[in-house]
Order: C-alpha cells, then structure tokens, then sequence
C-alpha cells in the first residue's frame, strides 16, 4: 500500500511540474531598450526547453509585441501585447514569422496559440512586461 501511494504521488508530482509555462521576471536593458524574459515549458520528450521573450520597448514598429526566440536566438513567432490594436486581454493574438524571415503573417484561427517549435503543449500565457 505504501509503495502504491507513494507511486501516485510521483505521477501527480511529475504531470503537474511540467503542465504549466514557466515565465521568469523580466529584466530592463537601457543599452539594447528591451525587456527580456525567460520562457520555459515542457518539451516533447518529456523533459524542459527554455526560449527568451523580448519587447523592443523603445522601437516604435516593435514596442506593441513580445517576440519569442529559440534556442538558437532565432525569432518564431510574436503575440501582441498591450499597446497594440490587436491585443485582448482575453485571447492571446499571434504571428508567426514568414519564410523571408524578415516579415510576420496572422494565425488564420482567432485565438489560435502556436506551440513552441520542440514544445508540448500551445503557449497560452504571457506576464505582460513592464508599464
């Protein structure tokens, strides 16, 4: 019985450490004029992969999204964040980036939440950034 209740607990600790986003506290860099988090979520193979989310708060083309970054510094994809016409509090709004990889295109779902290239589950949380 022991072993049985101890094997359950390790289930539901394991599935509920992974089935959130993890967003670390975001950081100011006056120099670059972002803001930058670290996004971490369950991968596909079980285990976490971590991106960086950065708003380009100075830059008046780029200061309304939150772009998100792979591993290997590469933008994927950009939601909209207050300040931009697009953004709801609501439902989260997304781009992804186009194959010139200079320019973005709308999901052609509303609502729809990309999942993080290696990622499990949609991202489908964002703290918003600093005021």
């Amino acid at each position: 019985m022991f072993i049985r209740v101890l094997g359950v607990m390790a289930v539901l600790v394991f599935t509920g450490a992974i089935k959130a986003d993890e967003y670390g506290k975001w950081s100011k860099d006056e120099a670059k004029k972002t803001y930058t988090c670290d996004y971490k979520y369950a991968n596909k193979t079980g285990g976490y992969s971590s991106q960086k989310v950065v708003v380009y708060y100075d830059d008046p083309e780029r200061k309304s999204w939150a772009y998100y970054y792979n591993a290997k510094s590469e933008p994927w994809g950009r939601c909209a964040i207050k300040g931009n016409p697009k953004y709801d509090g609501n439902v989260m709004y997304w781009q992804k980036l186009n194959g010139d990889k200079k320019s973005y295109q709308d999901y052609p779902e509303k609502g729809y939440c990309p999942t993080a290239g290696d990622g499990r589950d949609p991202v489908r949380n964002l703290p918003l950034p600093p005021a």
